[in-house]
């Protein structure tokens, strides 16, 4: 999942847009999926995490803009092997997003991830606080009233620990 980070960065240079109909320079939204939690140093697949975000962004310009985000996840004491897992943090990252078509594009984004996680087994808790890096791509849909709806696959770093999820995302641009 580490190529994530290469074509992030693909799609960053190569992001151009010939249309601004539906530039704005700001939007919000939520969303929710699933991933999985990879141990770092075992590379074990850590179980089934939800995941839950609210997210600002302000854009530059028609093709770049700079991304915020709050991320929560949490799996379940039966999802791991090792124990219940419990993350949250921010993510800043730069976003390059190019137009497929007037209200379909894609985008990459790559950036910073300020964690703060847990692992509780019946050992006790490990907990964990840091700055890891994150990849994402994603596709999306803007309407001509402001909303967003897209679909986008992730990869964050949080010490040891790995996140790999994909999240449904609606938002507002204004």
């Amino acid at each position: 999942m580490r190529y994530l980070l290469v074509i992030s960065a693909f799609i960053l240079t190569i992001s151009t847009d010939a249309s601004g109909r539906n530039y704005k320079k700001h939007s919000w939204g939520f969303g929710y999926g699933l991933g999985s939690v990879i141990n770092g140093n075992s590379r074990d697949d850590g179980g089934t995490l939800g995941l839950g975000s609210v997210f600002y962004e302000y854009h530059l310009n028609k093709n770049y803009g700079i991304h915020a985000k709050y991320n929560t996840g949490k799996s379940g004491a039966n999802d791991r092997p090792d124990g219940e897992f419990d993350s949250s943090g921010y993510q800043l990252s730069f976003k390059a997003k190019t137009n497929i078509t007037e209200n379909f594009g894609a985008y990459g984004r790559i950036g910073a991830n300020f964690y703060d996680s847990e692992v509780a087994s019946g050992g006790g808790i490990d907990s964990s606080r840091g700055i890891g890096y994150v990849g994402a791509l994603g596709l999306e849909v803007r309407t001509d009233n402001g909303f967003r709806f897209g679909l986008e696959a992730e990869y964050y770093a949080a010490g040891d620990i790995d996140v790999i999820g994909g999240n449904l995302f609606i938002g507002f641009s204004f």
